[in-house]
């Protein structure tokens, strides 16, 4: 990766670290107003509640599930790559079993089936491959094609 292609990639993935944690503590700050001060009859009050709730989860797990940034190529560069389609799984499935248990359906064979619909998920994930990355889809690079052209030339 060259030098100008690793401080781009720096400054993009700054910036959406960024969005992740201030988006993440609004929505935190708004969860805790919506359960403080909004009455629970309110028509928007339940769905606010739960929107607030999914975005809060989805960036404080996309933070804990990223792991730590690991260095890359020669120079160091540190990444940092946020695992926001699992934390979207996770907190779905988490908002679901509130759903149930305020509705007072939230059984041990419905948990266990959340519990299996989560490994279903994963295992997807998995199997998709896009735990891989941008490593995994990259072109070779031009000099070796070059110094492989020479080397039939001779």
């Amino acid at each position: 990766m060259s030098r100008v292609a690793a401080t781009t990639w720096l400054r993009y993935n700054a910036v959406m670290n960024l969005l992740v944690s201030v988006l993440t503590l609004t929505a935190w700050g708004l969860w805790g107003y919506v359960v403080l001060f909004v009455d629970p009859e309110m028509p928007l009050a339940p769905a606010s509640f739960y929107a607030a709730l999914f975005v809060a989860l989805t960036g404080t797990l996309s933070r804990l599930l990223g792991g730590a940034p690991a260095p890359r190529d020669s120079e160091s560069v540190a990444l940092h790559i946020s695992n926001i389609g699992h934390a979207a799984s996770v907190s779905t499935l988490i908002l679901f079993a509130l759903w149930l248990q305020s509705l007072g359906m939230l059984t041990s064979l419905n948990g266990t089936l959340l519990a299996a619909t989560l490994l279903l998920i994963e295992l997807g994930f998995f199997i998709s491959g896009s735990r891989r990355g941008p490593r995994g889809r990259r072109r070779p690079k031009r000099g070796a094609t070059a110094e492989a052209g020479s080397a039939v030339e001779q």
